[in-house]
């Protein structure tokens, strides 16, 4: 009987491990799924650019059933720009936000710049209104998780106090680490907050 129970045991443990590297393997394959999307996307030949991006399209598709943040922004893209699809804002909107939500820094960084113009995006307009709340959102979430030009803005909107009170040593570190990252603009705003400090 001791026997009996001892090899269960092992074959249990055994079940188990071969379970983990199944869900592994799994978890491997989804994020192939947008890895594939982006070689079909960024191929260069040109004479049949459309059957590329169908295929990116597709595997964009199945990444983003998959949740990744990545493929929503793509797809979102690939609506904006009229990619393989007829360009539809309403689509590319939701693509967009969707990966925000999921973690997307380049789509919150894009949502920001989206309500913080009224949707107009230069090549086509969304159906947002200009919302400077709700770009401060959006461009908080992009500086939180490292992107130089959100954390500019956040900057300027806290150094103006137009979008939130003013606060000049929240404008102060937003501005600091835009300027650390290369953004010009942040020295500007630096100096004159220095200005303030030493009045």
């Amino acid at each position: 009987m001791k026997d009996k129970l001892k090899q269960l045991n092992e074959e249990n443990r055994k079940l188990k491990t071969e379970i983990e590297e199944l869900k592994k393997t799994v978890k491997e394959l989804k994020t192939m799924y947008y890895e594939l999307g982006n070689r079909f996307f960024n191929v260069d030949k040109v004479d049949k650019r459309d059957e590329f991006y169908k295929d990116a399209f597709d595997w964009y598709a199945r990444a983003a059933l998959n949740e990744d943040a990545y493929a929503y922004n793509m797809l979102g893209s690939m609506y904006r720009h009229g990619y393989y699809v007829k360009q539809d804002k309403d689509r590319a909107l939701k693509n967009y936000k969707m990966a925000a939500k999921l973690g997307s820094v380049d789509a919150q960084y894009f949502l920001g710049f989206c309500h913080s113009n009224g949707g107009h995006l230069g090549d086509i307009t969304c159906d947002v209104e200009k919302d400077q709340a709700e770009s401060f959102k959006w461009y908080k979430m992009a500086a939180e998780r490292g992107d130089v030009t959100a954390a500019y803005y956040i900057g300027v909107m806290y150094y103006e106090g137009s979008v939130v009170d003013q606060n000049l040593e929240e404008a102060e570190k937003w501005l600091t680490f835009a300027c650390h990252g290369g953004h010009e603009g942040a020295k500007k705003y630096l100096n004159r907050i220095n200005g303030i400090k030493t009045r």
